[in-house]
């Protein structure tokens, strides 16, 4: 039969709104932010009636999450569109796939990643977000992993996030300060951290020669130490016997001094039996007093 115009069946139909209605709130996302997204601009975007936000959203927070689990999964792609095999590629070439899966190259993707930034700060205040924003790191994580085993770099997940870290330090000053030279700048320092990975890997790269493990100087061993100080390990040595301009023997020690003093002469001793000795006074007599007048 010719005429028939078959319709659409409502549950495809569902679905094609829905993800207008999504795009919408991620293009309202990566221009201006999510305060940008309500359940009326989303509809104005999608040129679809507000009742068909209320009836796919349940709630400003529900419409929020999904439009950022679509914004996250639009990043994810992409960073695994741009990894690029690197085997046997010098550090610069490396560094360039690092770069080039991570940072954003356009205007389009500078607002992407200016809204997946801002659901990091999203996650201080509702921790709902924080699967969808583990789940963006996480990616970024073993994209460069995958990068880092390819082009034979001994690694560690400490060193992982080093470059991570730098790499998306450096993508927030751009989008902020905008400098020109920013995608070289950043090539320049992943090759640096790739190179200091190979020069301080302790195996699984071309290693490097052994270091002494003593100095030329040091290379013999010294003699031990003696427990004691020579003048300490024995008794000390008798005092030498009495040169001969020195007297014999010294005396033991001096007369104690509570006995009695030598008299120095004769004459001294006979001053002393000389002296005349007191006479013994005599007890008081009556016939000594005066006589009264």
């Amino acid at each position: 039969m010719t005429g028939v115009i078959r319709q659409e069946p409502a549950q495809a139909r569902g679905r094609r709104r829905k993800d207008a209605l999504l795009d919408a709130a991620v293009d309202l996302l990566e221009r201006g932010g999510s305060a940008q997204v309500t359940h009326r601009a989303v509809a104005d975007r999608a040129a679809l009636p507000l009742a068909a936000t209320t009836y796919y959203f349940r709630s400003r927070e529900d419409l929020l999450t999904q439009a950022f689990t679509r914004l996250v999964a639009r990043g994810v792609a992409a960073v695994r569109e741009r990894l690029r095999p690197v085997a046997g590629a010098g550090p610069a070439a490396v560094a360039d796939v690092v770069v080039g899966a991570l940072a954003p190259f356009d205007e389009a993707e500078r607002s992407r990643h200016l809204a997946l930034c801002e659901l990091y700060f999203q996650v201080g205040r509702e921790p709902a977000f924080r699967p969808l924003a583990r789940t963006w790191s996480t990616v970024r994580h073993e994209a460069v992993t995958e990068v880092l085993r390819q082009g034979g770099y001994p690694h560690s997940p400490a060193d992982v996030d080093i470059l991570v870290a730098a790499v998306e330090g450096m993508i927030a000053q751009d989008l902020v300060e905008a400098r020109p030279g920013t995608i070289k700048t950043m090539v320049d320092t992943v090759t640096r951290l790739l190179r200091a990975l190979r020069a301080t890997a302790p195996s699984g790269s071309p290693a490097r020669p052994p270091e002494p493990t003593a100095r030329p100087s040091e290379s013999t061993a010294r003699p031990p130490e003696s427990t004691a100080r020579p003048s300490e390990s024995t008794a000390r040595p008798p005092e030498p016997a009495a040169r001969p301009w020195e007297p014999a023997a010294r005396p033991a020690a001096r007369p104690s001094q509570s006995t009695a003093r030598r008299p120095e002469s004769t004459a001294e001793v006979d001053r002393t039996a000389s002296r005349p000795v007191p006479a013994a006074r005599r007890p008081y007599d009556e016939t000594d007093a005066p006589s009264a007048l």
